[in-house]
């Protein structure tokens, strides 16, 4: 209206009314909040609503000022390190973003919790907690916090309306905070929804503490990175303790907190379980025990017991799913199949060899191709950690493994459709199979890390693919023993006989052959009766059902003389040896190595019984052709160089039996290494030759040596023990060394009667030492 003088214009407003005045035209776009009157009010509430991450309206979270999380420890165990340097980041002058990560699980967020009341309450700071978990929640969040730290209404319906930008709002608000700050943006486990937003940064007026499973990220560039893993064992004890402190002793909780992995959310559910039962009330023992049925199902119950949550965070049969879920929406769902895999073995180191793309694309699951993403996707989201297991001996190398926690993978198999299982395990099978090296002798740290998951495998196996896994694990257990680890031999041969006569049934020859595995372990581990009894039950089984003459009815025939040789009942042992020598020479041929290993125990049976003619005219031939058809270092051949000097000794030929015993001996160390089994029996045959000879001080250093390495290896309860001490008491006798013979026959003599027995030959030489 040109010309005129605008019209004078006039309006009020009041409770939550607006007033727009205008002389022109104008558009106006109005967004409508409306709030509970009084103090501080602003777009969210602070009222706290623990069991909900996001109000009734789904505009915000209830609360930014509490954490929104399910039930924090009375005490946190074990974390003081970690807490330590977190405590120093707050206390300083902000400007920091530090990172919490691990498995799920493992306590992250309640290290967050713990850090975030101590901020507040000690260190006078503004606590801000924020879940991340989804873009949803993270934006409320955010927008909340800005609301928090003075963001108008304005301002906040701005960046609603995407007329501001959301993140920039905050920021400027977190910057001009008239109090410090703690910033907690808890289970960001996909980072890429704090890059896309620009949300993750730093201000000189706080300090953002972040918890998330994704152990490597662009997005925790500049970071200050912490590693949170399960709690040591004595920590893990004491949070079973803390929950149920009428469940059982320390000692109890304990073995519940290693069978569990020591994971605190795993440890957490069982306390809460058992605190909380009222129809029965189980001891930890108690507990544990139900644990082998059913444990990731039995564990599970104690979120029930505790609160009623049934969130996949707060429960072991889903919580890590969150993870193979985000694998999977960044196009790796084969991350899944190989945790389905993994989890057909143990919780042990496993070498990376095994999962050889070339070797795992062959069994159909996974294209060579998606072998390295899918496991580098695992590792990036905390389901499993790269570790280094240390070589086992002098020149060998660090094996550097894969290795994943056993209740993860407990959890993981529980949830393996059906119609799957027997595929995995056929693949866990031959992937095991084909990381074994060919040659024995080779690799042998290598080796024994194949032992704990060829056990894993026994556990889970069924239907078809038994007897592949049965058969592995008997061969796997022979070559454990070889390298003369006898109790772990003779663990997985237990383990095998039980998936055998499970599956396979009692007389299946591959159940059969793992019984008579942990026969040969026992006798190694000096437990002779129980040896021979097994290797009885064995021979008679292979008669009734393979016939005399077969070649594994006859090793039970050389297995069983074993024990007897060494409780002295030499005719017993003549016969079986005999009998064993002579089908196999028939059976599989005079070259055959089970012939020729025969053979070269013959000769120490001959020597024992004197036969001395027999001796004579077999003794040379054997070593002869042992070392034509096996070669010099064959342990076949070691074993009858060995023995033929054994012999000579015997016979009274110390001088030709010394230069022998000294190669063998040598021969043994280059091989073996100075302690293996082997190598000691060779320097006990040179501490008896050089005794002979007369060269007391060599004879009583060879045998001391040999006896403080078994003592050491096999424990003081193995008959090779006392045995060892006696000899060395004899040769102190011999040598004229009395007083120091005397001292230590009678340290030793209790022994041997308990070991041994009164009535044994080495414990009636302890008395004689002490009668002299």
């Amino acid at each position: 209206m040109s010309g005129q003088p605008p019209p004078h214009t006039e309006g009020r407003a009041s409770g939550q009314g607006r007033v727009f005045q205008s002389t022109g035209d104008q558009h106006i776009t109005e967004h409508h909040h409306h709030y509970a009157p009084g103090p501080g009010a602003s777009l969210f509430a602070e009222t706290a609503a623990p069991t909900a991450p996001l109000s009734a309206t789904g505009m915000g979270p209830d609360s930014v000022r509490i954490p929104l999380v399910g039930r924090a420890p009375s005490v946190l165990r074990d974390r003081a390190d970690l807490m330590r340097r977190l405590r120093t980041a707050v206390d300083g002058d902000g400007g920091q973003i530090h990172v919490l990560h691990g498995m799920g699980g493992c306590g992250k967020t309640a290290v967050a919790h713990a850090l975030f009341t101590e901020a507040i309450h000690d260190q006078a700071r503004v606590g801000l907690w924020v879940n991340a978990s989804e873009r949803l929640s993270l934006r409320a969040g955010m927008l909340a916090v800005a609301a928090d730290r003075g963001a108008g209404p304005g301002e906040l319906a701005a960046a609603h309306s995407g007329q501001r930008a959301a993140a920039d709002l905050v920021w400027h608000h977190l910057d001009r905070s008239p109090e410090p700050w703690l910033l907690v943006i808890d289970n960001a486990d996909d980072p890429a929804i704090l890059e896309e937003g620009g949300w993750l940064r730093t201000s000189p007026r706080g300090t953002v503490l972040l918890t998330t499973r994704y152990a490597t990220s662009r997005a925790w560039r500049g970071a200050v990175l912490h590693p949170v893993d399960v709690l040591p064992t004595e920590d893990a004890a004491q949070v079973l303790c803390d929950l149920a402190p009428h469940a059982g002793t320390p000692a109890a909780a304990e073995q519940v907190a290693v069978r569990l992995g020591c994971l605190p959310l795993a440890l957490t559910l069982a306390g809460s379980y058992l605190h909380h039962q009222l129809l029965e009330s189980w001891s930890m023992d108690e507990y544990r025990a139900r644990l082998e049925d059913d444990p990731i199902g039995l564990i599970d119950q104690g979120a029930a017991l505790d609160s009623g949550r049934s969130e996949s965070r707060h429960l072991v049969s889903r919580t890590w799913q969150l993870s193979l879920d985000a694998l999977a929406d960044q196009g790796l769902p084969e991350a899944t199949t190989l945790l389905r895999l993994l989890s057909c073995w143990s919780a042990d180191p496993l070498p990376l060899a095994v999962l050889a793309p070339a070797s795992l694309g062959g069994t159909g699951l996974l294209d060579s191709a998606r072998v390295e993403p899918a496991l580098r996707g695992l590792i990036d989201h905390s389901l499993a950690t790269i570790v280094s297991a240390p070589p086992r001996a002098d020149g060998e190398r660090p094996v550097r493994c894969v290795q994943v926690h056993g209740v993860l993978l407990d959890s993981v198999a529980s949830g393996i459709p059906a119609e799957q299982r027997a595929a995995l395990t056929e693949a866990a099978a031959t992937l095991l199979e084909a990381a074994l090296p060919a040659e024995a002798g080779s690799g042998d740290g290598y080796v024994a890390l194949l032992v704990p998951h060829a056990a894993g495998l026994l556990r889970r196996v069924d239907g078809v693919v038994a007897g592949q896994v049965v058969d592995l694990a008997v061969r796997l257990s022979e070559r454990i023993h070889e390298t003369g680890d006898y109790a772990a031999a003779l663990a997985l041969a237990q383990e095998a006989a039980g998936a055998g006569e499970r599956v396979l049934g009692t007389e299946h020859p591959l159940t059969l052959s793992a019984l008579q595995r942990i026969g040969r372990s026992l006798f190694r581990l000096g437990r002779y009766e129980e040896s021979e009894e097994l290797h009885r039950q064995v021979l008679q089984v292979r008669e009734h059902v393979l016939g005399a003459d077969h070649p594994d009815t006859l090793d039970s025939c050389f297995a069983l003389r074993q024990p007897l040789h060494l409780m002295q009942r030499y005719e017993e042992d003549l016969v079986l040896l005999r009998r064993a020598a002579g089908g196999q020479q028939r059976v599989l041929g005079a070259a055959h190595p089970k012939t020729l290993k025969s053979r070269s125990i013959l000769m120490v049976l001959l020597a024992e019984v004197r036969e001395d003619q027999e001796f004579g005219r077999t003794a040379l031939e054997t070593l002869t052709d042992c070392e034509q058809a096996l070669g010099h270092d064959h342990p076949t051949t070691l074993d009858a160089r060995l023995n033929y000097a054994y012999g000579l000794l015997q016979f009274g030929d110390a001088q030709r039996a010394e230069p022998m015993a000294r190669q063998n001996l040598a021969d043994r160390e280059r091989l073996h290494g100075p302690e293996h089994p082997l190598t000691l029996s060779a320097v006990s045959l040179l501490s008896m030759v050089t005794a002979e000879l007369q060269r007391w001080t060599e004879a009583i250093e060879l045998m001391r040596h040999a006896v403080a390495v078994r003592e050491r290896l096999f424990g003081p309860e193995h008959p090779f023990v006392p045995r060892g001490h006696v000899e060395v008491a004899t040769l102190l006798a011999r040598a004229g060394r009395t007083d120091e013979a005397q001292t230590l026959a009678h340290r030793v003599l209790p022994q041997c009667e308990r070991i041994l027995g009164s009535d044994h030959p080495e414990t009636l030489r302890a008395r004689r030492v002490l009668d002299r």
